[in-house]
């Protein structure tokens, strides 16, 4: 390797010697450096040069008014810093005048300048020239990266990820808030919890960049060098959005300018442009960042910023732009400035490149690359930087605990202490690390599970790390998430953390889950917004895992924190009604997320049993109370996702009673109909009915039967009604063969009131507690609930239209146009007819393709489950409304609401025979019950459900589950020549003392094919 050269050397700041020019104006070999062994690293000041080698030993060159060469006098060659004989430093960083270094341990000496404290210790004489130099020790320890501004220094801690400012803060460049100096390090509190793996400091300003490429500045912004709008200094570090998705892999500085390469080999640069040190061709500053396009084409290896000129190395050339008043671009044609990149003379191949205020220098490898000491490999190649600091990763955990076991206690105490660290953890491999947005955390999770789970294994067998870890987590990292969130990265650690071991313990809710809970639960809408996106990109795996986390604390705190009074005899200030409401904060959000990705069985969230833990009455009561005064008070019946099918199932019979006190005229509607005329009899009652009388218990009388209806005629009337209303002779509906979903007509000529009355109808059944078997899909529930329809509700009406459209979207061929060769149009059938609509404006003439292809089927989808059917659905949901309106319904989700209604095919046969119960002499284990229950469980399914019709008028499962079922055997007498009888209004069945298990599936199975009309037995 050989070390080039180019600019001022005024004062020997080359190392070229004492040779009569102050300007080199082409690249020149420092002939000093050739028996040098590798140099790993050149540091240059204003005018000097601090030169390390791969051996740890740091020589310097240059301007020694402030003895920032460590050693006396000016020295115009390379010479050793005898200080660090035996210290093996491993990088160094330069300011104007003062000079920083790092030991392989993690220590840091500074010497030079210390006029505004930029040295980190206590000031030393500065009026007067020494006898000798001084380098001091800094009091920091753990340090893994440094770098200069003119006058400010940084270090950045490995066990923590802290970073540390001091010297000059007139400009905000140590990012603390104030314009305040610091003689010794302070902490940039504004970064804490930012996992930072590099730094860069410019003349008054200061950038670091993330893993996962995210740059924050801060610092003086005149001319736009931190990528803010404001041309003012900002005193805290501030977001370069636009930096944000261009994955940036490594920042430099230049005095009043900053550069960043990408992942890709792109270069952007921003900020003061005088000279043309941006590259944009022209000498215009920069407020935002700029990609250079002359190197768009090539890839950006390596860059290096002078005061005002940039240097860049792409895969084969070495490119200069900015001031060359000094001959530092090696460019000699050039006099003065170039705002281009342009490409200079060099016969070896650069390797890396450094640059001082107005001086420049290119490590450089033989063409054939014969260099002994070229290690480097390919130079083509970009190297993306590690993270620095301390952080979890499957295969160092499982290298720890097989091999260094010891070491495992110190490393589990530090990361789990840091939140800077657990951010920077997990990290995805190759490009998606880069780039935090909304859809993308950058995290592994399926790495941090498996993580958590073999420390989880360790614990178990190793107490001892658990108590470390316990104790990290409680002490320091609880504390330090109440610190004010800078950006999104902060909360990465909310992803990971749930799915530590000792998140499932209940020991750990008080000092440690209850509060992490809290602190989440307390973030603003804007980190939610994100946290919500990331869930939902989640596999289903970890968002049960969160689920579990925080479903368990509130369930815990639910189960043992009850008093003797009873849960409302709690404070609401106490710490276990704190605990549940955050608990239930967090799982709202995983909620709203599970609705819109329906990943998570709803059920997953229903807490069981809440309504024998609590007054679920009077939580309702108090909710619609509370709701009417915009109350903020926590109650239970706000988070209805919680709530199961028997406490919904409450709640109506609560809102039924309010309604019929605020009814306060009939305790019933009476309905009086025909069975051959019972659709214009139903409609000629509901005309004239009020919503109070929609609201009270329906009773229902068939005109020339001698019947009082004890709920079995309501039942049969609503599934006679039903059964005419879809038919499709009647013309209101459509039945989808393959799917056998009804949909409304689009071309009915039925009066929109007519739908109404259909909607009212099916709001009875809720209010009557009867199973309807209507057979709309999913997407009716939907859009009563006013929740969008989807492509997937489309193809569970008409599976083939939906997988048509699917096909659609997915097909990637060029040849698309002719393959589907449609258009902005949709054909439907109109009674012994086609007629065609347009699904925009000149939808007809417009091409489906491949750009648009997603606006034509999310208008398709529209139109046929939205517009299509848009009077019809008012009237409907109208009807509906008129019964069911008000908080409760918004409770439910779509599939809730739907099995609330038409039940569901949930079968459990042993729970429906152990809530069976009997009468008379009839017990479970009387010989002719026994037969009855081995016939029963002998039937096939479709016997069973009409086993199940017969007995309660529908063979469909209550939306509470088979248990609510209750069927009652009584015995009855007169030989086994009869059959057995239901009383479809009390669940009943009479049941023949039956003594042979043949006669009984025969009476039985005979009983079951005939289950309509209705007589006194």
């Amino acid at each position: 390797m050989s070390l080039l050269c180019c600019g001022n050397t005024s004062d020997g700041q080359l190392g070229l010697g004492g040779i009569a020019e102050e300007n080199v104006k082409s690249l020149t070999l420092v002939e000093s450096t050739k028996n040098f062994l590798k140099i790993r690293q050149i540091a240059c000041g204003r005018h000097h040069s601090v030169m390390l080698l791969d051996d740890g030993s740091v020589f310097s060159c240059g301007n020694n008014d402030f003895y920032q060469l460590g050693h006396d006098g000016i020295k115009r060659k390379p010479r050793l810093i005898e200080s660090f004989v035996g210290i093996h430093v491993i990088s160094v960083a330069c300011g104007d005048a003062h000079c920083v270094a790092l030991t392989n341990d993690g220590h840091l000496f500074s010497w030079g300048s210390n006029v505004y404290g930029q040295l980190g210790v206590e000031r030393m004489n500065v009026v007067a020239k020494a006898r000798y130099p001084r380098i001091q020790e800094i009091n920091l320890a753990n340090i893994v990266q440094i770098a200069c501004g003119s006058n400010h220094s940084l270090a950045l801690e490995s066990t923590d990820g802290v970073l540390h400012a001091w010297g000059l803060n007139d400009h905000g460049q140590l990012g603390i808030g104030t314009r305040e100096s610091f003689i010794g390090p302070t902490t940039v509190n504004k970064l804490n919890g930012i996992p930072i793996c590099q730094l860069a400091a410019g003349a008054s300003h200061s950038l670091v960049l993330t893993p996962s490429g995210t740059v924050f500045g801060w610092g003086k912004n005149m001319f736009g060098q931190i990528g803010q709008n404001e041309q003012r200094d900002i005193l805290y570090p501030s977001l370069v959005k636009l930096l944000r998705t261009q994955k940036v892999i490594r920042l430099a500085c230049g005095e009043d300018f900053s550069v960043a390469i990408t992942a890709t080999g792109g270069l952007f640069t921003f900020g003061a442009g005088t000279y043309g040190q941006l590259g944009h061709g022209n000498q215009n500053s920069e407020l935002f960042p700029k990609q250079v396009m002359e190197l768009m084409g090539s890839v950006v290896l390596d860059v290096a910023c002078g005061r005002c000129h940039t240097l860049a190395i792409t895969e084969n050339k070495l490119y200069a732009f900015g001031l060359n008043t000094s001959g530092q671009l090696g460019l000699p044609n050039v006099k003065h400035t170039t705002s281009i990149p342009l490409p200079i003379p060099i016969e070896k191949q650069p390797r890396k490149v450094f640059a001082g205020a107005d001086f420049s220098f290119v490590l450089c490898s033989e063409p054939n690359g014969d260099d002994d000491d070229d290690d480097d490999g390919d130079n083509k190649a970009i190297t993306v930087p590690s993270f620095p600091v301390k952080h979890l990763s499957l295969s160092f955990v499982r290298h720890l605990i097989n091999e260094e076991p010891e070491h495992l206690y110190d490393f589990v105490e530090t990361v789990m202490a840091s939140l800077c660290c657990l951010n920077g953890s997990f990290l995805q491999s190759g490009n998606d690390r880069f780039g935090v947005t909304e859809r993308h955390s950058c995290i592994n999770m399926d790495e941090a599970m498996e993580t958590f789970l073999l420390l989880s294994d360790y614990c178990t067998a190793h107490p001892k790390v658990e108590s470390i870890m316990v104790r990290s987590v409680e002490v320091s990292l609880i504390p330090s998430l109440r610190s004010s969130l800078i950006d999104i990265e902060f909360a990465r650690v909310y992803l990971i953390l749930p799915w530590c071991h000792i998140f499932s313990f209940s020991k750990y809710y008080r000092n440690i889950v209850v509060p992490f809970t809290l602190c989440l639960s307390d973030q603003n809408s804007t980190t939610w917004e994100f946290l919500e996106s990331w869930w939902s990109c989640l596999a289903v795996r970890h968002l049960n895992r969160i689920l579990k986390v925080f479903k368990q604390v509130a369930c815990f705190f639910i189960d043992n924190l009850m008093n003797e009074h009873g849960w409302y005899g709690q404070n609401r200030n106490s710490f276990p009604v704190i605990a549940i409401k955050s608990a239930l904060d967090v799982l709202s959000h995983l909620n709203k997320v599970n609705v819109k990705v329906r990943k998570i069985p709803f059920s997953s969230f229903y807490i069981d049993d809440l309504e024998k833990k609590i007054n679920l009455r009077d939580d309702f009561l108090q909710t619609m109370n509370e709701d009417r005064q915009c109350s903020n008070r926590f109650l239970f019946c706000r988070y209805p996702f919680i709530l199961n099918a028997v406490a919904k199932s409450i709640l109506f019979q609560v809102n039924v009673a309010v309604e019929m006190v605020i009814a306060q005229v009939r305790e019933y509607f009476f309905i009086s109909v025909s069975r051959n005329n019972i659709i214009e009899d139903t409609f000629k009652q509901l005309i004239v009915a009020t919503s109070y009388d929609l609201k009270r218990p329906l009773k229902v009388q068939f005109v020339g039967e001698d019947a009082d209806d004890l709920g079995g005629l309501k039942k049969e009337f609503f599934m006679l009604i039903f059964q005419e209303l879809f038919n499709p002779k009647y013309g209101m509906f459509v039945e989808y063969e393959e799917s056998r979903y009804t949909w409304f007509a689009h071309y009915n000529f039925e009066e929109p009131q007519t739908y109404e009355y259909v909607g009212i109808l099916c709001g009875m059944t809720i209010y009557n507690n009867v199973i309807a078997a209507l057979p709309f899909p999913l997407a009716l529930y939907k859009k009563l609930l006013n929740e969008p329809v989807t492509l997937e509700d489309l193809k569970e009406l008409s599976p083939t239209e939906g997988r048509c459209l699917e096909e659609m979207l997915d097909y990637d061929d060029d040849d698309f146009e002719s393959v589907f060769g449609v258009n902005f149009q949709i054909s439907l059938p109109c009674l012994d007819k086609v007629e065609t609509v347009e699904l925009k404006p000149g939808g007809a003439d417009i091409n489906v393709t491949k750009a648009n292809r997603q606006e034509y089927v999310d208008l398709y989808v529209d139109y046929k489950l939205n517009q299509m059917v848009l009077h019809q659905f008012e009237a409907f949901e109208k009807g509906f409304n008129r019964v069911v309106a008000g908080c409760l319904i918004p409770m439910f989700q779509p599939l809730e609401l739907m099995e609330c209604i038409i039940g569901n095919q949930q079968y459990d046969w042993v729970a429906f025979e152990k809530s069976t119960q009997y009468r008379g002499e009839y017990w479970r284990q009387d010989p002719t019950i026994v037969l009855f229950w081995e016939v029963f469980h002998e039937m096939s399914l479709e016997q069973k459900k009409k086993f199940l019709l017969f007995v309660t008028g529908s063979d469909r499962v209550p939306f509470q589950g088979m248990d609510q079922i209750k069927m009652i055997i009584q015995p009855c007498f007169g030989g086994e020549e009869y059959y057995p009888v239901a009383h479809t209004c009390f669940n009943l069945i009479d049941l023949p003392k039956y003594k042979s298990k043949e006669i009984l599936a025969k009476k039985l199975l005979e009983a079951i094919e005939h289950n309509q009309g209705f007589t006194v037995v």
